[in-house]
């Protein structure tokens, strides 16, 4: 069993041991601790201290770039109206003037007028200040 042999390589007490299995079977549950390699992982994060139950980096960082492609299909349109009243602001002008710093302005003030992902604004900004540049 994986778990004997984390135990016995880490010297853990059997409270530890304990807390450790049920650990796991949290991560099996939730469905990211399916394989040998994946409940090793498992272990050795709650060796390891890092003891909140979340998928593994990669299935983390795919549903976040999955959660921010399908906000990017369905734009609010009190977003699109923050970023229209920002990129008409003088200081709009500036940054067509190449003044990079002022991108980050522009970004706060869309983030007050509607709180949303800040990749989301990020890019939708980003892809309109390049259409009315290029235009």
């Amino acid at each position: 069993m994986i778990a004997c042999d984390v135990r016995d390589e880490n010297k853990l007490t059997t409270q530890q041991f304990h807390d450790m299995i049920w650990y796991l079977g949290l991560c099996e549950e939730k469905g990211f601790a399916k394989t040998d390699d994946q409940i090793r992982l498992c272990a050795l994060r709650w060796v390891a201290g890092k003891r909140k139950v979340t998928p593994p980096g990669t299935e983390r960082k795919k549903n976040e770039a999955k959660r921010i492609r399908e906000m990017l299909l369905s734009v609010p349109k009190e977003l699109l109206a923050a970023i229209e009243e920002a990129v008409a602001m003088p200081m709009a002008k500036q940054y067509f003037a190449g003044n990079e710093k002022v991108f980050n302005a522009l970004f706060g003030v869309v983030m007050k007028k509607f709180k949303a992902e800040p990749q989301v604004v990020r890019e939708l900004l980003t892809k309109k200040l390049e259409q009315m540049k290029n235009a």
